[in-house]
């Protein structure tokens, strides 16, 4: 078994295409889903870096390294694979992300200096008619 490590927001599907005949319509062969960090609901989300980990089989590393929008994932630094289920190979993949996903949630350290960096924050209020 593989792991893919991701720092993707939202799960992401990467679907396989079979090479159709001239005349003929792209078929999907194999959809596999990569889990983001969405899928993750604790409260530690808010304080600490999260990651999600997707176990996938050889055969589907190997359909998954073909497939370019992962490979651009793989560049980009928001996924990493390994073939290791040992928390310190994990630790250390981990450290290897360096994608940043502009829109994933802020932690509880971004945020407090999100509002540190500003010089007032404007708060529109609803009023009832």
């Amino acid at each position: 078994m593989s792991f893919i490590i991701s720092k993707l927001t939202n799960d992401q599907v990467f679907t396989s295409y079979n090479k159709p005949e001239k005349g003929k319509n792209y078929e999907a062969t194999k959809k596999i889903l990569v889990r983001g960090i969405q899928s993750i609901h604790r409260k530690e989300s808010m304080q600490s870096q999260v990651v999600a980990v997707t176990e996938v089989s050889e055969n589907e590393l190997e359909t998954l390294n073909k497939n370019t929008s992962f490979a651009d994932f793989v560049k980009d630094g928001f996924i990493i694979t390994t073939k290791s289920d040992s928390k310190k190979d994990l630790d250390a993949a981990i450290e290897k992300l360096s994608g940043v996903d502009k829109s994933s949630l802020l932690n509880k350290k971004q945020l407090l200096a999100e509002i540190k960096n500003k010089d007032r924050i404007d708060v529109e209020f609803n009023k009832a008619g």
